[in-house]
């Protein structure tokens, strides 16, 4: 049989099957739902199955929990029952999604060739739909006329299609869809809705001021959306542009940053399909699963066998001195620390310490046969780095503290006995988890990579592999804070030997400081590091302070998320009293960030194209002087 791009149950208990190609077949359930428990609670379950009057049995079984002891089987009618079951037994495994047992049970695979389409959605003040843009790989078209008539044609291409891709769809389009549908009496198809925004977000993306589509659009492929804003006051042949240019958008976007693709390999790898993927924790799960039956294990239930309490830490180094300049400086990161950890010390929930190692062996060498392709890869290498945040994680099913505390000390271990054997040659600037700052000319640092590997490897009898992450012609550390002569850790701008400005936890990449700021603080770095001399650059500090009448309002707009919402801060903050201003003048929110400025020492809701007086003044007390501080601090050479 074919690879499956969907699978669902309907009203009727039908399973729903269709197959890479658009194939389609219903089947009666082909499996019982099933969960475990305690061979030693049989008769407890038989009894409860004859009080709820379910037609289930139960079987004792070879497998057990990661604990050692034996359990048995219990079988039932529908999938629900398990979760009624649940309330009265001691269980393991009940919440595994049924879909996923029958996958596994009939060795049924999740495919890679999904129909996809991309879409965007447009709607008026009283959430009626005007226009829906669609792309495909070959097409692109507009939906537009009466309401009814856009809905019946976007449901056929929704039932030729595997995938539909939006952006910013699970909380905007995708609801207003069903709305509209439901005034026709119709309903979405079981057709699989993906994200772009949410995938942009969990990949780990830079923090964007802002996560709209403008703002995406233009930081990543250098243009601007079309008729950006409310529709209010376009025409329909305007409406009818855009709604495909931001479909358009949404194509390009994927094309670059090929992030479907991965949802897709990531679905595929983990017997998933791709709306199941946001989190790499559902992956690891699924993986575990399979790899622990096969191992004659069974899970906890998700969030059994949390304890209270904080694992160890991992080792963090301090720089020495902040906003010192040190040249030549090599940034060496212990290759999948962690990871490697856990397969060569054997590090696993199981009493035969299998279950972890060999996942990751298997996905270590699988990166070594997709390391040509992108995606793959990518999918296997996210898989893989989470998996000891699956182990530590209270709601995974194999949560251990234990564990995890060994992983953490054996990675500070092996970072301590690097730093140790590095500096008695070299001088060691800093040092956290797995990677290391040291300085030495470009032509040793083969030669002491080298040296390391070696050393770790007598030391602790395994192999670790040291990469050179960058190498940095200057480098310098940041302050903590305003008034704090204290070296910040993890914030520290470097040029590299491809003259690049390399800058981490700085203001300047942080997605809550205006961009006014931001490029500020780019230049100052810059000339810090370039060796401007102390005149020069407070030259440039004054000319800029100068000039910040000129700049444009929209640099001096700040974002934030609206976090905890409304009645739930000790002290509200600006951006959440921004917020309540605009409510009280009826203006409708539907940022995902909330834009605010700065206007005569208040916070401000932002409007594009309206006109404001920014207070200059409070910027530069409360965002220039903070910024020049941590990154110039006595301007030492």
């Amino acid at each position: 049989m074919k690879n499956l791009t969907n699978l669902w149950l309907d009203k009727e208990n039908q399973l729903n099957v269709v197959l890479e190609g658009g194939e389609k077949f219903k089947l009666s359930l082909p499996i019982e739902p099933y969960f475990y428990i305690d061979q030693k609670k049989e008769k407890v379950a038989s009894f409860w199955l004859r009080k709820y009057g379910i037609d289930g049995t139960v079987q004792e079984t070879n497998l057990k929990t990661i604990k050692g002891e034996p359990v048995s089987k219990v079988t039932v009618e529908e999938p629900n029952q398990r979760y009624v079951l649940a309330q009265v037994l001691p269980t393991y495994e009940f919440d595994v999604p049924y879909l996923f047992q029958v996958r596994e049970v009939l060795g049924w695979r999740t495919g890679l060739d999904y129909r996809t389409i991309y879409f965007d959605i447009e709607w008026d003040s009283e959430h009626n739909i005007v226009a829906i843009g669609v792309c495909d790989n070959s097409n692109e078209l507009v939906l537009s006329g009466d309401e009814q008539t856009i809905l019946d044609d976007f449901l056929k291409i929704l039932n030729s299609s595997d995938l539909a891709v939006s952006y910013g769809g699970n909380e905007f389009d995708v609801p207003i869809l069903e709305k509209a549908l439901r005034r026709y009496g119709l309903s979405l198809p079981y057709t699989h809705f993906l994200d772009f925004e949410i995938l942009l977000q969990s990949y780990g993306q830079r923090q964007l001021p802002s996560y709209k589509l403008e703002w995406v659009s233009e930081f990543y492929l250098g243009r601007k959306r079309k008729y950006s804003g409310s529709i209010k006051g376009l025409s329909q042949e305007q409406i009818e542009e855009r709604v495909l240019d931001d479909t358009q958008i949404l194509v390009e976007l994927e094309k670059k940053l090929r992030l479907v693709e991965v949802a897709i390999r990531k679905a595929y790898l983990s017997n998933l399909f791709p709306e199941d993927t946001y989190f790499v924790s559902h992956c690891i799960e699924a993986l575990l699963l399979v790899k622990a039956h096969q191992l004659g294990y069974v899970l906890n239930n998700r969030g059994e066998g949390r304890v209270e309490g904080k694992h160890s830490g991992a080792y963090v180094m301090k720089p020495p001195e902040a906003n010192k300049i040190f040249e030549n400086v090599a940034y060496f990161d212990l290759k999948s620390l962690y990871p490697s950890i856990i397969v060569n010390f054997g590090v696993s929930p199981d009493p035969e310490k299998k279950l972890y190692p060999e996942l990751l062996k298997e996905l270590i060498r699988l990166r070594e046969v997709y390391k040509d392709d992108y995606a793959m890869e990518q999918a296997l290498k996210l898989i893989a780095n989470g998996m000891y945040g699956y182990l530590t994680s209270p709601n995974s099913r194999v949560f251990s503290m234990e564990l995890g505390d060994f992983v953490a000390t054996k990675g500070r271990e092996i970072l301590t006995h690097l730093i140790n054997e590095v500096s008695e040659k070299y001088p060691v600037l800093a040092g956290d988890t797995d990677s290391v700052f040291v300085q030495l000319p470009l032509e040793q640092v083969e030669q002491v990579k080298n040296s390391l590997e070696e050393s770790i490897k007598n030391k602790f009898g395994v192999e670790f592999r040291i990469d050179l992450k960058d190498y940095f012609k200057k480098l310098f550390f940041f302050r903590k804070g305003r008034g704090k002569a204290d070296v910040a850790k993890k914030r520290y701008a470097g040029i590299n030997m491809q003259d690049k400005l390399v800058l981490t936890g700085v203001e300047a990449i942080r997605s809550d400081i205006p961009e006014v700021v931001s490029r500020f603080q780019e230049t100052l770095i810059r000339m810090f590091l370039d060796g401007y001399s102390r005149e020069s650059i407070q030259d440039f500090i004054k000319s800029y302070r100068d000039s910040l009448f000129l700049f444009p309002v929209e640099d001096f707009v700040i974002y934030r998320n609206l976090g905890k919402g409304e009645g739930k801060y000790k002290v509200t903050p600006a951006h959440l009293r921004a917020y309540k201003e605009a409510k009280a003048r009826g203006i409708e929110i539907t940022e995902d960030k909330i834009p605010y400025l700065w206007v005569s020492g208040k916070p401000v809701f932002y409007e594009e194209g309206k006109s404001y007086q920014v207070d200059v003044k409070y910027y530069w007390e409360h965002y220039f002087e903070g910024v020049i501080e941590r990154t110039l601090g006595g301007h030492k050479k």
